[in-house]
């Protein structure tokens, strides 16, 4: 349980390691939001990190963490979770069973689609401190995806799919998308209408010359018959 006493505390004792048998052998624990955001000012205050490198660094080293590619080892736990990939911090989140949610987010495409190596950390939390907890962090850590608009294609239910893009060409095509003001989907839609109308152009083009050869070696076929007929008989 969270204690909300904002009662000074040593920053050693801030920081708990609890031995649980529940899924994960250790926990990582803390009083209450302050204790925890107290500990990443003091990490980038001692290494001169930013925000989302210290917290990141700390899922990484201290939180029980999961690829999200193996979800289904989740815990069924209730927890403050954190959802992250390399250096970048993308969701925090907060749940009474982490399995079911993860599973049923309305963003977990985004987060495959994000890289292979996108990870799942938690925090252990009473259920009715979850909401203030999650509040805080947020408000402090400033995830990517918190807050942002889900894609339209999520929404609609529509087909959904990611790609690796060569940096160069991705850098060429968020330049196109912020100049002409058009979203990721509408770009790759056109593209591919692009390439399907230059294919069936080719196609017409091919259809065109088989046309005009067959045309012109007709009369000489017709010839050819007439021989052959005439050799028969």
């Amino acid at each position: 349980m969270w204690h909300n006493s904002k009662t000074s505390v040593q920053q050693d004792d801030r920081l708990e390691v609890l031995n649980t048998s529940k899924t994960m052998s250790e926990h990582v624990g803390f009083r209450c939001p302050d204790d925890l955001i107290a500990v990443i000012q003091h990490q980038r205050d001692a290494t001169g990190k930013g925000r989302t490198e210290v917290i990141v660094d700390m899922l990484r080293s201290s939180f029980p963490s999961i690829l999200i590619s193996d979800r289904a080892k989740l815990p069924n736990e209730s927890v403050i979770y954190f959802v992250w990939n390399g250096q970048r911090l993308l969701y925090i989140g907060k749940t009474v069973n982490l399995r079911q949610r993860i599973n049923s987010h309305h963003r977990l495409l985004q987060f495959v689609g994000a890289g292979e190596d996108v990870k799942v950390s938690w925090l252990p939390a009473s259920e009715e401190n979850l909401l203030a907890f999650e509040s805080s962090l947020i408000e402090a850590l400033d995830p990517e995806l918190n807050g942002e608009e889900v894609p339209l294609e999520l929404k609609t239910g529509n087909p959904f799919f990611s790609c690796r893009i060569p940096p160069d060409v991705l850098g060429e095509i968020e330049a196109y998308l912020e100049r002409t003001g058009k979203g990721k989907a509408d770009f790759l839609i056109a593209a591919y209408r692009l390439v399907i109308e230059q294919d069936a152009l080719s196609t017409n083009n091919d259809a065109d010359v088989d046309g005009k050869i067959s045309q012109a070696l007709a009369p000489v076929l017709k010839r050819i018959e007439e021989l052959e007929g005439k050799l028969a008989a």
